[in-house]
């Protein structure tokens, strides 16, 4: 199949129109978040294919509890950055923030973790 050229090629195609179209108006930032556009729509476009064709039953749920918490505590980082000016309390509460994200991924890929030989003799088994 030439299923991989034609998503390359539809991505080509995104990107020179959105640059073209945007960096005079928007500058860099928009060969930034042209490239994102084109990456995310090139994702949904193979994955909507591979489910066609070699269907694989992810869990939906749990990728959209993880990106959700990501953005999350994304955006309270961001917000606790807006109240200060001081770099020890942004940095601080990013650490703190990404503990807490690491706590919850492990909490929630707690039952494949613990099957890795390594990370496994850290998690409990439930």
């Amino acid at each position: 199949m030439k299923v991989g050229m034609y998503i390359t090629l539809m991505g080509a195609a995104i990107t020179f129109a959105g640059n073209y179209f945007f960096i005079p108006a928007f500058g860099y930032y928009a060969s930034a978040w042209t490239t994102f556009v084109c990456y995310f729509v090139m994702m949904v476009v193979a994955w909507q294919l591979g489910q066609k064709y070699f269907p694989i039953p992810y869990e939906l749920r749990r990728i959209a509890a993880i990106l959700g918490m990501m953005l999350l505590l994304f955006f309270i980082h961001q917000g606790i950055s807006g109240l200060t000016e001081s770099f020890g309390i942004r940095v601080l509460s990013g650490l703190v923030l990404f503990a807490g994200f690491f706590l919850f991924v492990g909490f929630q890929e707690r039952k494949e973790l613990s099957g890795l030989p390594f990370v496994g003799k850290f998690m409990r088994k439930s």
